[in-house]
């Protein structure tokens, strides 16, 4: 994964080729010495445009869970702290967010607003906002109970302080777990938007995208199809291998139930 990911921050520099230059003379050829990957419909190189690729889902995914982290982790942790009131209001609005499926809210947002990778990024972090919600208050709720979390009050410590400086900090472990597998269901949810045309618009090189192009010449150049598609199970496998690793090394007796 951090070799996918690594390379597509880098694509400019290592790719073999513009990812956008077309040439119809070398159209749909197999792999091959001089295009690892072969070619798509229009002769462009299809190395270069997964390294393009896996940046632009680096770039989605980092954003998405920026988001949904940005926005979640505060509203579970004052949800969980103080209870009451704020904890009911807030909870029925992540309920009420949590209703619409990922693909509808991304489908209701590109026939208002247009198929644009902006608004993908917004749908995908907005998505993520209840999961980090309810897990922070899940762990909120847990740690406020420690009795160094009572210490802290007993010593004159004001709530804003102990929130940041003792719940917040013991509590974020189930949280950055969570960042891998939402970041692995980001680039998912990214490439199936893109393969129903609703992500990045051509042509921007992206996985989905070029899994949609693809599937026309399954037949006569199945390459087309299968890198992308292999490119797309490697990432999304491997970062939930890193969330199973961050589980166990942040969460050990959990890990052994």
């Amino acid at each position: 994964m951090g070799v996918l990911f690594g390379l597509g921050s880098i694509a400019p520099w290592v790719a073999p080729y513009d990812p956008l230059a077309a040439n119809v003379r070398i159209q749909l050829q197999g792999p091959s010495a001089v295009h690892w990957l072969g070619t798509d419909e229009l002769g462009r190189d299809i190395l270069s445009r997964l390294l393009y690729g896996a940046a632009l889902s680096l770039r989605v995914g980092l954003l998405a869970v920026a988001v949904g982290m940005g926005v979640g982790v505060p509203l579970g942790a004052l949800s969980g702290y103080y209870a009451g009131a704020f904890d009911l209001i807030g909870q029925r609005l992540v309920d009420t967010l949590q209703a619409f499926p990922g693909i509808l809210l991304a489908l209701l947002v590109a026939a208002v607003a247009g198929p644009r990778l902006e608004w993908t990024i917004g749908v995908l972090g907005v998505l993520s906002i209840p999961v980090y919600t309810r897990l922070c208050r899940g762990s909120v709720l847990q740690t406020k109970q420690l009795s160094y979390v009572e210490a802290a009050r007993a010593v004159g410590c004001g709530e804003a302080r102990v929130i940041v400086r003792h719940v917040l900090p013991n509590s974020l472990a189930p949280v950055i777990i969570q960042s891998s597998i939402q970041f692995a269901l980001s680039v998912l949810l990214l490439a199936g938007l893109g393969f129903l045309g609703l992500g990045a618009q051509p042509p921007t090189p992206e996985w989905g995208s070029m899994l949609a192009q693809g599937r026309v010449y399954m037949r006569t150049s199945p390459h087309m199809v299968i890198f992308p598609a292999l490119v797309i199970s490697i990432a999304v496998l491997a970062l939930n291998l890193v969330g199973d690793a961050l589980r166990d090394a942040l969460d050990p007796r959990g890990a052994d139930a």
